[in-house]
């Protein structure tokens, strides 16, 4: 319960305590040649009041986003029920049944690994509030939450 309280009070300020955003961070080996400094991604580990917060809001958002129909059945992530594996059965089905037909399948895949990386935080939150209303204490909170 005092958990749930913090949680609902931070909701309702907009704000989170900042020691709920300190992060330990630690560099993961991806891939190559290990003395290469740009194989290595770094990780956040967070507290578990933050990301259970953070779990909190994101399924309000994906919720309402669900509600206002923001997420079509063309989106695979952030959805109940769906993920990446379920999209690429989904899609190798697709294309066994074309080429069964003699169909030509032709297939790009594109890396997005950096995107976010690259994304300005200000142009997300502008979009969160013009684009889909977002505002008031999640908005604050968002903004917050940086």
């Amino acid at each position: 319960m005092p958990l749930t309280r913090l949680i609902l009070f931070c909701a309702h300020i907009g704000e989170t305590f900042s020691y709920w955003k300190k992060a330990r961070l630690v560099p993961v080996f991806m891939k190559d040649d290990a003395v290469d400094i740009s194989n290595y991604r770094p990780i956040s580990f967070l507290s578990a009041p933050s990301k259970i917060m953070e779990s909190c809001v994101s399924d309000t958002i994906v919720r309402t986003f669900s509600i206002i129909r923001l997420i079509t059945n063309y989106q695979w992530a952030y959805r109940e029920r769906y993920s990446t594996e379920l999209l690429l059965v989904h899609l190798s089905e697709t294309w066994r049944k074309a080429v069964v037909q003699n169909k030509v399948v032709a297939v790009a895949f594109i890396d997005f690994r950096k995107t976010f990386d690259c994304t300005s935080l200000t142009t997300l939150l502008h979009k969160l509030r013009q684009q889909f209303g977002i505002q008031g204490p999640l908005l604050s909170w968002l903004t917050d939450y940086q």
